[in-house]
Order: structure tokens, then C-alpha cells, then sequence
């Protein structure tokens, strides 16, 4: 990953900062564009990283798409999978 490819609502989801995102999004970050790692949409990030709080913000309170892709068509349910996050795994189902 080159530092400068991550946006800085990537980096907030990167690292599960809760606030973070909502401040960026009150200032009008896209929620939805892909950004970061592999060009995914923030909530892949999240479901990524295992950042369980701030996908159910992003799901809950945001109403982002749970079937999101990242640019190697994987949904957040695929990536959670993948990390070994079955918490969140369940509740994506």
C-alpha cells in the first residue's frame, strides 16, 4: 500500500476511528466512493479490519450498501469471512 493512496476517510476506517468518520462525513467525505487499499468502499474496509462498531455505524446509521464491492468484487460478508471475523460475518447475513 503507497501512503498516498488512501484517502482520509480510508484512514479512519482503516484504523476503526468511529468519530473520525462521522466528522469527515459531516464535512461531505463520500461515503460510498472507493478509496484506499484495493479500491474499497469504506465499508469493506471496516469489515476488512474487523472494526465491528464502526460497520454497524456505516450499515445502521448510514444505510451504506451491505453488497458493496471492492475492485476484486468482494462484499464485506466475503471479507469478514476471509479475516476470520465471524461476529460480523453473522450479522451481515
Amino acid at each position: 500500500m503507497k501512503a498516498d493512496s488512501m484517502t482520509p476517510l480510508g484512514y479512519a476506517c482503516f484504523y476503526g476511528h468511529v468519530e473520525t468518520v462521522k466528522v469527515l462525513l459531516e464535512f461531505k467525505a463520500p461515503k460510498g466512493t472507493a478509496v484506499g487499499i484495493d479500491w474499497m468502499p469504506p465499508i469493506c474496509i471496516a469489515a476488512a479490519n474487523g472494526h465491528f462498531k464502526l460497520l454497524r455505524y456505516l450499515v445502521e446509521d448510514l444505510k451504506v450498501r451491505i453488497n458493496s464491492k471492492d475492485k476484486f468484487k468482494r462484499t464485506p460478508l466475503i471479507l469478514a469471512v476471509m479475516n476470520g471475523y465471524a461476529d460480523m460475518a453473522s450479522y451481515l447475513l
